[in-house]
């Protein structure tokens, strides 16, 4: 198995992504009035919710007694660009951990402000830890959750020391029983972090112990509620909504080309079309009224001034990619539906398609096993060739000298025979018989190979769908495999 920067995926290159960078500035000052005013704005309103949040992360934590980089300064407004990416407040997998990694370096490289948007508006298990689990001889992927309170993220808090110490026990013990003893370090050092953290908003759980893992140190972090929160962004959406019969059609639109485009059958993907309900249109949007969930906005829906209007997920990247940063960088997921974002731009600010970088990683924590399982694959293959290629595999060590000399001779008696079956061709004699006796030879050379060491070293590639599903599975948290 492959190890580092084989399972590394930049999209482009990333000697390519400085180039990416200048390319967006320079579309970025043709973008029309309407787009750049609120540009300025909005890159003011992000530094500023930006500051309050990093301010609360450091009070938090030194309140629990904990510790993590500081972050540098922020550039002013009208400074540095501004490079982003943004995810859940979720444990990160290594995918999720090389993206701000990757945010990080290219900010770095080019001197610009690193800044990652917590998407605190959707739903989901927070605090979330997914484990394998062995039970009854059948091994598959379990998860606990360490935050409490609603579906969404932003409502959710961390359970108390006692309750995270149960749900932490089994976890541990999943691991122990699956002989994963490397990973209980990485978690012992989680659930002590996260001890200190019970009772904390979700959102600031998730960023304080994730730095204090393994993050670099130069990004800044700011939920989406805080910015969607303030009255510059409330103003963006509610003049988009106030364009609803126009928003909703043109969303529409611009998803079934999309899928037409694409050649996708599934109405699901990338975002389910915008529904109607009796007259009232949907639109991309949720209100969030502080109950702890959120409801579709229809058009005529009365918006209460306590409310939260907050995006749907295409509208999201919109707002980030074309109002604030300057380069954006997706993962796997990100870059499987922007482009459906490019063109809702084009067709709702008429602004120029901004270019975006992809990275993520793969790690795995049944290393071991799928190195052996790899290997084995490539030992069945060889026993797979050497059956119709045996000289290639003579002379290698593989047999024992009394089979080695037995498939000599076997290997000169097919060459023999197939010799006199493609005269027999020729001839238009009848085949039949030498085809007898090269089909009972063969079967006598792959009766020695069972028998060999090759059979023995493939042996391991035998292996049940649902293990490979969880040795193979990508997204258990960062902190188990450190």
């Amino acid at each position: 198995m492959s190890k580092g920067e084989d399972r590394v995926i930049y999209n482009p290159p990333f000697n390519e992504w400085r180039g990416l960078l200048s390319k967006n500035l320079a579309l970025i000052e043709k973008f029309p009035e309407s787009v750049t005013a609120r540009r300025g704005e909005f890159r003011r309103v992000l530094l500023e919710q930006s500051r309050r949040y990093e301010e609360e992360l450091r009070t938090i934590a030194s309140e629990r007694g904990l510790s993590f980089a500081a972050r540098p300064p922020h550039p002013g407004p009208d400074g540095s660009s501004i490079i982003m990416a943004g995810h859940q407040p979720v444990n990160f997998h290594a995918g999720l951990i090389q993206k701000v990694n990757t945010l990080c370096r290219i900010a770095e490289e080019t001197d610009s402000l690193a800044l990652h948007v917590i998407i605190d508006t959707d739903e989901g298990l927070g605090g979330e830890i997914a484990f394998p689990l062995l039970r009854n001889g059948v091994y598959f992927v379990s998860s606990v959750a360490l935050a409490e309170g609603p579906a969404l993220f932003l409502e959710q808090t961390i359970s108390s020391e006692s309750k995270q110490a149960v749900l932490i026990e089994q976890v541990r013990s999943a691991l122990k029983l699956c002989r994963l003893e490397q990973a209980l370090f990485g978690l012992a050092r989680y659930a002590e972090v996260m001890a200190k953290l019970a009772g904390c908003r979700l959102s600031h759980a998730a960023s304080i112990s994730r730095r204090i893992f393994s993050d670099p140190s130069n990004y800044s972090e700011v939920p989406l509620s805080y910015l969607i929160g303030t009255s510059a962004i409330r103003g963006l959406f509610l003049d988009l909504v106030r364009t609803d019969t126009d928003l909703h059609q043109i969303y529409n639109r611009v998803l079934e080309e999309y899928r037409v485009s694409h050649k996708i059958k599934n109405r699901a993907n990338p975002f389910p079309n915008l529904t109607v309900r009796g007259k009232s249109l949907e639109l991309p949007f949720w209100v969030i009224p502080g109950s702890g969930r959120r409801a579709p906005l229809f058009t005529g829906d009365k918006i209460p001034e306590s409310a939260l209007v907050a995006p749907k997920g295409a509208i999201t990247t919109l707002l980030l990619r074309y109002f604030v940063a300057d380069l954006f960088i997706h993962g796997l997921g990100g870059e499987r539906y922007d482009t459906f974002t490019d063109i809702l731009a084009q067709q709702l600010l008429t602004a120029e398609t901004l270019s975006f970088g992809v990275t993520s990683a793969t790690r795995y924590l049944f290393e071991e096993q799928i190195e052996s399982y790899e290997e084995a694959l490539r030992w069945k293959e060889r026993l797979r060739s050497a059956s119709s290629h045996l000289q290639e595999f003579l002379g290698m060590g593989y047999f024992s000298r009394e089979n080695e000399v037995s498939l000599q001779e076997l290997a000169d008696s097919r060459e023999a025979l197939v010799n006199a079956l493609e005269d027999a061709k020729r001839s238009k004699l009848d085949p039949t018989p030498i085809g007898k006796k090269l089909a009972e030879l063969n079967q006598r050379i792959r009766t020695i190979l069972q028998s060999s060491d090759l059979e023995e070293k493939a042996a391991g590639a035998e292996v049940d769908r649902q293990t490979l599903d969880l040795w193979y599975f990508r997204e258990f948290p960062h902190f188990l495999l450190e």
